[in-house]
Formats: structure tokens, sequence, C-alpha cells
């Protein structure tokens, strides 16, 4: 099969859409979806796109939601790294946390300072209801090969987390300044004490103020013990001088966006390929 991709000539910015109300059944919750559609979007009818999923989606967009009144400046970074042909375009999906009950979705079980322990139920949100969503409402290529999870604190927790247990969905996901010391630092260990590796593409990173850089390093020492190679599957980064803040994830979030979506690493034969009836590549 082939598929012919029209370019977009003028140097743009993408779209930003909420979807308001949109209910979790998983967990008896409704909240807001925010979406970022790329440049070529609403150019090329015909073109579909790979989908990053974010977490904590009041803080990516907007400095009236976010947290300390601080954005990421997700679009105007994917923006700027597409119209410059250092990432390919991407659909972003930003899912408002819970609020009052972030720790609870964003965490295994359990801690025993903060509890926590709903990422399996937040994870069957994600799946069951927002994915599904997303891929009948836009124009996405919903294969592994194109799509990712991001997020960062517990938010790069759950990521993790759900990323390497869900390789089928998700073959990539960037984990920024992850909260890894959680429940006595359980994911590491399980990292460590797991044979072989899960064949995902994976990001992390930690600063070097007050930002659990030793937690995050435990963690890639474990992951090249499993098989993970620097620079391949694997970009362990480590911002000199960052602390926890929407304002150091704004600062670096280029380097996992090109990383997880690099120019012309879109795999559109693999979705074709099911589309029509045959086994995927």
């Amino acid at each position: 099969a082939s598929v012919v991709i029209y370019p977009f000539f003028q140097s743009r910015g993408g779209a930003l859409v909420k979807v308001h109300n949109f209910s979790s059944p998983q967990l008896g919750t409704t909240r807001t979806l925010r979406i970022y559609l790329p440049p070529s979007y609403s150019l090329n009818p015909l073109k579909r796109y790979p989908v990053a999923y974010m977490h904590d989606g009041q803080n990516l967009f907007e400095a009236t939601t976010a947290y300390g009144g601080v954005e990421w400046r997700v679009d105007e970074t994917a923006n700027s790294l597409i119209n410059s042909g250092q990432m390919d375009e991407v659909i972003v999906v930003g899912i408002d946390n819970g609020g009052a009950s972030r720790i609870y979705e964003y965490t295994p079980c359990c801690d025993p300072n903060y509890g926590g322990g709903g990422a399996n139920v937040y994870e069957r949100f994600i799946l069951e209801t927002v994915k599904p969503y997303i891929d009948q409402n836009y124009r996405t290529l919903p294969s592994n090969k194109n799509t990712a999870l991001m997020g960062s604190s517990l938010g790069g927790l759950v990521s993790f987390y759900i990323g390497r247990r869900k390789p089928q969905v998700f073959s990539k996901f960037g984990a920024l300044s992850s909260s890894f010391w959680w429940n006595n630092q359980m994911l590491p260990k399980e990292v460590e004490a797991a044979t072989g590796k899960v064949a995902v593409k994976i990001y992390i990173d930690a600063g070097t103020s007050s930002d659990g850089l030793a937690d995050t390093t435990r963690m890639r020492n474990a992951l090249v013990v499993d098989g993970y190679v620097q620079g391949q599957d694997l970009n362990y980064y480590v911002a000199q001088g960052a602390g926890h803040n929407e304002a150091a994830w704004a600062a670096r979030l280029h380097i996992p966006l090109k990383y997880l979506f690099p120019w012309q690493s879109t795999a559109y034969c693999a979705t074709l390929a099911r589309h029509e009836g045959s086994s995927p590549e």
C-alpha cells in the first residue's frame, strides 16, 4: 500500500480543542480533555497523525489553568519543532488530572505515607474510554508504533508504569522528574528484578536541584542492565540546575518530543496494513 502525504507550506500553529465534562465510568468522574491538533490538521483532511497522551492536562497549554500559573507550552514547542523540521506532526491529548484524586489516579498501590493505588483504574480509563474516543473522532494513527504517553512527577511515574504494562498500546513514553520514590522505590525495584526488557522506547530525566535524580539514575541503571541502550531505545537526561516545577519541564520539553517523535519517524505502513485486514509489520 502507498500513502500520499501533502505538505503544508505556511509556517503556522496548531489548534487547541477542548472536550468538557468528558466522563470516566471507571473513575466515576468527569474532566476536560485538551487536544492539540498539529498545523496541517485542518489543511489536509486525508492525513492521519500519531498521538501523545499526556497527564495533568491543565498544565500543558494555558497559564490560566496551569499549576502556579506556569504552563508547559506544549503547543508553542510542538509548533516550533514541527515548523523547523525537527519533529513529526502529532496530536497531543492532555487529560486533566482529577484534582483531589490526582495522587490516587497516578499511583500504583500503595505508599505507606500517601496511599494511592488507582493507576490500574486510570489505565483502564485511558485504554477503554479516552483512546477509543480520540481514535473515533480524530484522524489518528492508532497503532502502538504511533502512540505515546508522557507526564511529569506522579504523571511520570504513571507513564512509566502504564507504558511498561501495555507495550501493545504504547510503543514509547516520556517520564520527566518521575516520582520513582513512590512506595519505597517500588518501580525501580521491579525493573531491577525483571529479566529482559519490554519493547518500548523510554525517555527519563531529572534535574539536579531536589528533583529525585538519585532515584532516576537508579532506574536508568536498571534499564541498562535489562538491555536498553542509551541513544537507541533509552534517553536518560540530566537537567543541570533544574528543579521540580512546570517551568523546568517546559524548558526541556523539546528533548523528549524530538526523541519520541523525530522527523519522518511516523509509521504509516503498519497502520495501513492493519486497516486493510492483513497483519501489521
